[in-house]
C-alpha cells in the first residue's frame, strides 16, 4: 500500500514537473520582468533552501537546491526519479506575472499553487492572487503563494531569502545547476 501512494505522489509531481516545462516554453514572454522579494518557511531544510531566481518578461524562475520530502522512503524514491527523467535533482518552479493595468499585478502559479497546502502535503493546484512582489515557498516540494499562509506562520514563520537574480527563462533555471 505504501509503495502504490509513493509511486502516485512521484507520478503526480513528474506531470505537474512536466507541465510547467511545456506551459513555460510555450508562453509569450511579455508583461513586466518581476523582482520579487522571497520567503521561506523558518523549518525548511538547507538542503531545499532557494538558491537563484532567473527572470524574464512576465515570469520568475526559483531554482531550489533540492526538494526534501518529509518521508524517507519517498525522498529517495523521488530523487532518483528526477535524476533519471530530468537530469538533476534541484527544483525549478516557475510563475507568471500578468499586468492588466496600471495597478493591477497578479501572479499566475501554475500546478504549483499552495492553496489549502500544509508544508507537508503534496497537493497541486493553479490559481491567480494578487501580486504585491511578495513569492512564499509553502511545502517540500515548494508550492507558491503571493502571501504567507497561516500554517506556516505558527510553525515559526518565513525567512526572507536573498539569491541571485538572473536573467533568463525556464530552460536556463533548468539547466543551470546550484554548484555553479
Amino acid at each position: 500500500m505504501l509503495d502504490q501512494v509513493i509511486g502516485r505522489v512521484i507520478e503526480t509531481e513528474v506531470q505537474h514537473r512536466q507541465m510547467q516545462i511545456d506551459y513555460f516554453a510555450k508562453r509569450e514572454k511579455v508583461g513586466p520582468t518581476p523582482a520579487p522579494t522571497l520567503w521561506q518557511p523558518k523549518m525548511e531544510s538547507e538542503k531545499g533552501k532557494l538558491v537563484a531566481v532567473f527572470v524574464e518578461p512576465g515570469a520568475a524562475h526559483l531554482v531550489f537546491g533540492d526538494e526534501v520530502a518529509p518521508a524517507e522512503a519517498l525522498d529517495i524514491q523521488y530523487r532518483e526519479v528526477r535524476l533519471k527523467i530530468f537530469g538533476r535533482t534541484h527544483d525549478v518552479e516557475s510563475v507568471e506575472v500578468i499586468a492588466s493595468g496600471d495597478e493591477d499585478v497578479q501572479v499566475r502559479f501554475v500546478g504549483n499553487f499552495a492553496f489549502l497546502n500544509v508544508y507537508e502535503s503534496s497537493l497541486h493546484w493553479t490559481g491567480l492572487e494578487p501580486y504585491k512582489g511578495n513569492l512564499f515557498s509553502e511545502t517540500w516540494n515548494h508550492m507558491l503563494s503571493a502571501g504567507g499562509k497561516w500554517v506556516n506562520m505558527v510553525r515559526g514563520g518565513y525567512r526572507k531569502v536573498e539569491v541571485p537574480v538572473l536573467e533568463g527563462d525556464r530552460a536556463a533555471a533548468e539547466g543551470w545547476s546550484p554548484s555553479e
